[in-house]
């Protein structure tokens, strides 16, 4: 079942005012990361019947919490500067991904990420990369696989 984030994106004007690291703050439910001149703060995660409406409460909850962890750029922050989303992320009922094949002759998956789908992307891509052409994965599959979700 999907489960609906949130985001903020934030443009700065000069990119040292983010950290050029990822960061993750375990207590609120948020990450963010430096794309150049914008800093991007998500998290959160909501099952919704309505997944394209961005609740008010939620994404002020996101910008209070962006304001705390960055101090200087609080004011900005909750002036409602940047761009506010939400959307559906894919999600396993035990939170890791399904990669690899399917019961459907060609049909392949790398789904399910949830909140972390950004932080595992590359690695997840390699995974299925080399089952598709056949090589040995770099890690054990056990878990991972359509029938194990």
């Amino acid at each position: 079942q999907a489960v609906k984030g949130y985001s903020l994106t934030l443009p700065l004007d000069d990119p040292e005012q983010a950290p050029a690291r990822p960061l993750l703050d375990l207590e609120k439910r948020i990450v963010t990361a430096r794309f150049g001149h914008r800093l991007r703060v998500a998290g959160l995660a909501d099952f919704d019947p309505e997944p394209e409406t961005l609740r008010p409460e939620r994404r002020d909850l996101l910008r209070a919490s962006a304001a705390r962890l960055f101090p200087h750029l609080a004011k900005p922050i909750l002036a409602g500067a940047g761009e506010d989303w939400t959307g559906l992320r894919p999600m396993t009922p035990r939170g890791v991904p399904m990669i690899g094949a399917t019961p459907v002759k060609g049909l392949w998956l790398n789904t399910g990420h949830g909140a972390m789908g950004w932080t595992m992307a590359a690695g997840s891509a390699e995974l299925l990369a080399d089952l598709l052409c056949g090589q040995p994965t770099s890690i054990p599959l056990g878990g991972l696989g359509y029938a194990e979700a």
